[in-house]
C-alpha cells in the first residue's frame, strides 16, 4: 500500500505560490493598452452653437469624464507622482471602446477643473434652444465621475432652461433622476422648475393649448414628486415639497384658469375642487409672517425676502381667484377662500411694498452716482493743464481696454493705408487725380469712424439690455405681482 505524500509547506504558502507575481516595481515601455471599462465609453458630445462652450465640454470630458472610466491601475499610472517622468518620456495610450486617449500626468487636487466655475461659464454660452439637448448626458457624466451639484446648481440651471423654453429637458433629467442626479428633495428647486410651466401659460395669455399642456406638465411634476427616487417616503414631513400650499398652489392655478377660460367653469373633471381641497388642507404650513420697511443701512436681505414671498403667494393668489370663480365649488370651499384671500392681499400687499421701496432707493442712488461721476468728469477736463508737445512725446501711450474696438481699428487703419497707397501709385494716371486720392483716403477715415460709434452705440445698448435682463430677474416677484390682473 502507497503512503500518501506529506506536502512540505503549509496551505497558506502553497496559495500564495500559485498567486500570479506582480511585477509593479519592474520597468515597462508605455504603449498602448486596452482598459478595462468601468462605465462603458466616455460619452461624445455634439457639437453646439458655441465654440467657447465646445472647448468647455472637451476639458471636462478629457479631465473630469474620462478619469472615471479608467480602472483603478491606470488612475495611480495617471495621479502617482513617481509614474510622471515614465509618461512624460513614453506616451500611453488607452483604448476605451474603440477610441484612443493618451494619458498624461496630473495632480488629482489641482488639475481637474472646478465644477462650479466652467458650470457658471458653461450656463453664459448656452444662448440657443439646441444647446441644451447635452444636458441630461452632461448630468450624467458629472454624477458618474462623482461631481455632486448642489441643489441652488439645479436651480439656477433650471430657470436658465425654463428661459430658453425647454421644459422638455428638464422633464428628462427628472424622468432619470437616477443617473442624472436631478432629484426634487429640495422645496427651492420644485418651485423653480414649476413656475416654469406657470410662466409659460402666463406669457402665452393663457391660450387654450398652452395652458392645457403646462397643466399636464404640473401634474407630471407633482406625480413624480410621490416616487421613490424624489419624495416618496413612508412619512410626510412637513418641509417636503409634496405638502408645500404654494407648491400646490401652482397646479391649482393651471387647473383653475384653464376650467375658467376654456371649459365653461363647471369642473366635470373635479381637479378645481381636489387641489382647492389640498390647499385648505395645508394651509396651516403657509407662514405668511408679516415684513417691515427696509430699514437705511442694513443688509439686503429684507428686501430679498419679500421679493422671494411675492414668487411663492403670487400664483396662489391667482389661483384662489381662479376658483372662486368656478360655479360648482363646493359652498364650503368658496367661504374658505372669500374669507383667506384677504389675509393673503395684504400679505403681498406688504411685500411689494418693501421691494419697491428698495428699488427705488436704487435707483436713486444709482442716479446720484452717474451724476456726480458726469460732474468729477467734466472739472477734471476743466483743470488739466495743457500738455506740452514734449511732455506728450515722452508719455507711454495707455494700454487699451478694449480689444475689439482695437482690432477694429486697426483694420479701417490698414484699409486707409492701402488705399492710400495706391492713390500714390495712380497719381500720374489719367483716371485717379490727386482730389480723388484724399476724398478717398477721406472716405475711409469717416468710415471707419462711424463703424467704431456704431459698435459703441451697440455695446451699451447690449449692456443696458443685460442690466435690464438683471434686474428683471432679481425683482421678479414684484413683476409677477404687478401682473396680478392678468387672467
Amino acid at each position: 500500500m502507497a503512503t500518501p505524500r506529506m506536502s512540505l509547506r503549509c496551505r497558506t504558502c502553497l496559495r500564495q505560490s500559485t498567486r500570479p507575481t506582480r511585477c509593479l516595481n519592474l520597468p515597462r515601455t508605455f504603449s498602448t493598452s486596452s482598459a478595462h471599462q468601468r462605465h462603458g465609453a466616455v460619452t461624445t458630445f455634439p457639437p453646439t452653437s458655441s465654440p467657447e462652450l465646445d472647448a468647455i465640454i472637451a476639458t471636462f470630458r478629457t479631465q473630469v469624464f474620462l478619469p472615471a472610466h479608467l480602472p483603478a491601475h491606470h488612475l495611480r499610472l495617471l495621479h502617482r507622482p513617481k509614474h510622471q517622468q515614465q509618461l512624460l518620456a513614453e506616451p500611453f495610450n488607452v483604448e476605451i471602446a474603440d477610441e484612443t486617449f493618451r494619458l498624461s500626468p496630473r495632480d488629482p487636487f489641482r488639475d481637474p477643473p472646478s465644477t462650479t466655475t466652467f458650470l457658471q461659464q458653461m450656463l453664459g454660452l448656452m444662448k440657443q434652444p439646441q444647446d441644451w439637448t447635452i444636458l441630461p448626458t452632461f448630468l450624467t457624466e458629472l454624477r458618474i465621475a462623482k461631481r455632486r451639484l448642489k441643489p441652488g446648481q439645479f436651480e439656477k440651471l433650471t430657470r436658465k432652461a425654463n428661459e430658453m423654453g425647454r421644459h422638455d429637458i428638464i422633464e428628462r433629467c427628472i424622468q432619470q433622476a437616477d443617473r442624472t442626479g436631478f432629484i426634487l428633495r429640495d422645496v427651492r428647486l420644485v418651485r423653480e422648475v414649476l413656475w416654469g410651466a406657470y410662466r409659460r401659460a402666463q406669457e402665452s395669455k393663457w391660450d387654450s393649448i398652452t395652458t392645457k399642456r403646462a397643466l399636464q406638465y404640473a401634474e407630471r411634476i407633482a406625480h413624480r414628486l410621490d416616487s421613490e427616487d424624489h419624495c416618496g417616503e413612508v412619512k410626510i414631513r412637513r418641509d417636503d415639497p409634496c405638502v408645500q400650499p404654494d407648491v400646490i398652489g401652482i397646479v391649482m392655478l393651471l387647473a383653475a384658469v384653464r376650467e375658467v377660460k376654456h371649459l365653461g367653469g363647471k369642473d366635470e373633471e373635479k381637479k378645481v375642487a381636489m387641489y382647492t381641497e389640498r390647499l385648505r388642507s395645508r394651509w396651516d404650513l403657509a407662514s405668511l409672517a408679516p415684513l417691515g420697511k427696509q430699514e437705511s443701512g442694513s443688509n439686503n436681505s429684507q428686501w430679498r425676502r419679500a421679493n422671494e414671498e411675492l414668487q411663492r403667494w403670487t400664483p396662489v393668489r391667482k389661483a384662489m381667484e381662479a376658483a372662486s370663480r368656478v360655479s360648482t365649488l363646493q359652498p364650503e370651499l368658496k367661504t374658505w377662500l372669500k374669507t383667506t384671500i384677504p389675509t393673503l392681499e395684504e400679505h403681498l400687499r406688504m411685500a411689494a411694498g418693501v421691494v419697491s421701496e428698495h428699488v427705488e432707493s436704487r435707483n436713486t442712488k444709482a442716479t446720484a452716482s452717474s451724476s456726480s461721476s458726469s460732474s468729477s468728469s467734466g472739472l477734471d477736463q476743466e483743470s488739466t493743464p495743457p500738455t506740452s508737445a514734449a511732455a506728450a512725446a515722452n508719455t507711454a501711450p495707455e494700454k487699451p481696454t478694449r480689444s475689439f474696438f482695437d482690432r477694429l481699428l486697426g483694420r479701417a487703419v490698414e484699409a486707409a493705408q492701402g488705399n492710400n497707397n495706391a492713390a500714390i501709385s495712380n497719381e500720374n494716371s489719367p483716371s485717379m487725380s490727386k482730389d480723388g486720392g484724399d476724398d478717398l483716403e477721406m472716405h475711409t477715415k469717416n468710415g471707419a469712424e462711424d463703424e467704431i460709434i456704431n459698435a459703441e452705440e451697440g455695446e451699451k445698448v447690449e449692456e443696458k439690455k443685460q442690466q435690464s435682463k438683471r434686474s428683471g430677474d432679481q425683482h421678479r416677484g414684484l413683476k409677477w405681482y404687478q401682473e396680478l390682473g392678468n387672467l
